[in-house]
């Protein structure tokens, strides 16, 4: 399995077709994407609740859906994709959670491309992105 998280925090996904997740069941791999607190269309209750709290409770409720799907025997180590020009979330939180992992010997992959902001869009990224989550979720998963 694989934890897909949307940008946002105010934003969400929807039910319905998605080319990379598309690409990822076709090979197999299941693939969580959680509208955490603060996303859009759950009401003003859930999107206040969201306000100020990137890197806080946005991150537990991202974090509790990947321990259920680790407890289930779902996910795989850590993949971290990320547009070195993203100017919403900067490479540099990239950077840190790579340091972060690194200190706890936690074992994951990089995959930074240089020319991408928020999101990967150039055709030949968006395929290099499928191709290496395919093969790193069947690397690492049952």
């Amino acid at each position: 399995m694989l934890v897909l998280v949307h940008g946002g925090p105010i934003a969400r996904d929807y039910w319905g077709y998605d080319p990379f997740v598309q690409a990822l069941a076709t090979s197999g791999i299941a693939v969580l994407q959680l509208n955490y607190r603060g996303s859009s269309g759950y009401g003003a209750e859930h999107q206040i609740a969201g306000r100020r709290e990137w890197g806080r409770n946005i991150q537990k409720d991202i974090i509790s859906g990947t321990r259920w799907a680790i407890g289930e025997g779902l996910a795989a180590p850590v993949l971290l994709a990320h547009g070195k020009k993203d100017q919403r979330a900067p490479y540099r939180h990239a950077a840190d959670l790579r340091k972060a992992l690194k200190k706890h010997n936690k074992p994951f992959e990089l995959m930074i491309e240089r020319r991408e902001g928020h999101g990967f869009y150039t055709a030949e990224n968006q395929v290099e992105l499928a191709r290496r989550s395919i093969e790193f979720v069947k690397r690492h998963t049952r």
